[in-house]
């Protein structure tokens, strides 16, 4: 069995392309650019994973669940991992919005999922041209102090990174 940290998975996968795309030219350019931000983002994962001792994935998607880049996955976990990043963002974002006193358009920017010793961090952020991006880092036997520290310390390095791209 392979180490599942080694495991780097970049770019949009297969049931990204069943979207509308103009011509072939766009999807041939938005492929490319998937692929420049995970590669821009790749060595932050990599990191995450490396100096927290019990994180066990890590992946950067676009708001709408395209996976830009993850670690610690295999192959067929990632665009579900993306998928429910966005999917638990919209929802958080969603419950927040109906408490009174919050405003209209409040911005998430942390979510926390614990189930039992597996904790879960979705952290967003801004692109200046994608929208919300998302970082979603799991953990397993980890404080959430510590996760959620270093989870944040990620999503800056991530936006610094892409951020011209």
């Amino acid at each position: 069995m392979s180490d599942r940290r080694s495991e780097r998975q970049l770019g949009m996968h297969a049931e990204a392309l069943d979207a509308e795309w103009p011509d072939e030219a766009a999807l041939e350019e938005w492929r490319a650019r998937t692929e420049r931000l995970g590669l821009a983002a790749a060595p932050h994962l990599e990191a995450l994973l490396d100096e927290v001792p019990h994180t066990i994935s890590a992946v950067v998607c676009t708001g709408d669940g395209i996976n830009l880049c993850s670690v610690g996955l295999y192959e067929e976990g990632v665009g579900p991992s993306a998928a429910l990043a966005s999917s638990v963002h919209s929802v958080a974002r969603a419950a927040v919005e109906v408490l009174p006193e919050v405003p209209r358009d409040p911005e998430l920017d942390v979510v926390s999922v614990q189930s039992g010793d597996t904790l879960l961090i979705y952290i967003t952020f801004e692109h200046p041209t994608l929208g919300p991006l998302i970082l979603a880092a799991a953990g397993r036997g980890s404080s959430l102090g510590e996760l959620l520290l270093e989870s944040r310390r990620t999503a800056a390095r991530v936006r610094e990174s892409v951020g011209e791209l």
